[in-house]
């Protein structure tokens, strides 16, 4: 070697290395993530749609045909489980209360509603039709029930996609739901025992 050649620090070979191996592995991301996306389908879609089964203008059947119209390939249905509030005056909520209701899919019937669109994907096998359902699981109401009542966080919904059951929607842990039976067996004797215990204190 000659006198005027220079010798590659170790800490500049280990850098280049590093670089080649991480332009390596970009390569080879790059080239399975194109293989990944051609496994998949991009299309028109419309999300969190609701029909006169609670808030909306038009029937699932109606949403069906413009979605076709305006050239959409997926709908996922969004209605209400419940468009319902209900105040009651405590201590007893449940005796002494005033509930305003305007539909929803409880009230629609759960079974039905998800009927309905298993039968207009079945009439209509180009379009991807999902039942969804656009819950509010909570709320609470603070303000003099006199004159000035006011119901908090009943705008925090929740998008549900997914259900293959009517037992499913019927069980949502909401407000305005029905009684669910899904717990009962594993929380009835310690409820039991701890009351028990509560009152014997």
């Amino acid at each position: 070697m000659s006198a005027h050649q220079e010798r590659t620090p170790p800490i500049a070979r280990r850098t280049t290395d590093g670089l080649l191996r991480l332009v390596l592995l970009g390569c080879v991301l790059a080239l399975w993530g194109g293989a990944a996306a051609a496994q998949y389908l991009q299309a028109p879609a419309a999300l969190h749609v609701q029909t006169t089964v609670s808030t909306g203008a038009h029937s699932p059947e109606e949403i069906v045909d413009l979605a076709r119209q305006a050239g959409i390939k997926v709908v996922v249905f969004a209605d209400h489980e419940a468009v319902s509030l209900a105040y009651g005056l405590p201590p007893f909520r449940n005796l002494l209360r005033r509930k305003q209701s305007q539909g929803g899919v409880f009230q629609y019937g759960a079974a039905r509603y998800l009927e309905t669109i298993q039968q207009l994907s079945a009439q209509n096998p180009d379009l991807v039709l999902l039942p969804g359902i656009e819950s509010v699981p909570f709320y609470y109401w603070s303000g003099n029930p006199l004159n000035s009542l006011t119901a908090n966080n009943w705008h925090k919904h929740l998008l549900l996609i997914g259900f293959r059951s009517a037992e499913q929607i019927n069980g949502l842990p909401v407000l305005h739901g029905k009684l669910s039976r899904r717990y009962l067996p594993r929380l009835l004797l310690p409820s039991l025992v701890f009351f028990s215990l509560r009152s014997s204190a």
